[in-house]
């Protein structure tokens, strides 16, 4: 009897395992050039207020919404098609960070774009930081601030 409660602990223990490691799935979805994007290489992933999907890849940036992709380009008017990082302001804009190019800000319908002729250090842009109405950038010579009033 001893060896028959045993046996069935030992059993319903690796059923309860089994079923709670089966339970640690979540749903997930590849998305890549065949879907829409416009380059596999992706640098920059960014979910802003508003639920949007931004996705920087090095040949442009993707805006998923609803499940529709819309890419922008340097034809758009990005600063360059490279974008390194994404951030958004107090004010719901996207900054977008370009490596080759400096920063991209774009208020859902029109992009300025910020370089060296506008006051940045470097139009090579890694990083973007956003405080107190400011965007700190991370240029390959130093530190840059856009001031996003």
């Amino acid at each position: 009897m001893q060896y028959f409660i045993k046996n069935n602990f030992l059993s319903f223990f690796v059923v309860l395992i089994a079923v709670t490691l089966n339970a640690q799935n979540y749903p997930s979805v590849n998305i890549n050039t065949k879907d829409g994007l416009p380059n596999n290489q992706v640098e920059s992933i960014f979910k802003d207020s508003r639920g949007i999907l931004w996705v920087g890849t090095n040949n442009g940036l993707s805006k998923i919404e609803n499940n529709n992709i819309t890419n922008f380009f340097e034809e758009d008017g990005l600063a360059h098609n490279s974008a390194w990082d994404i951030i958004e302001d107090i004010n719901n804009t996207i900054w977008i960070a370009s490596y080759g190019g400096g920063v991209t800000k774009f208020n859902g319908k029109k992009f300025k774009v910020f370089n060296e002729q506008n006051g940045l250090a470097n139009r090579y842009v890694r990083k973007l930081f956003e405080h107190k109405n400011y965007v700190f950038v991370g240029t390959k010579n130093g530190l840059s601030f856009i001031n996003t009033k």
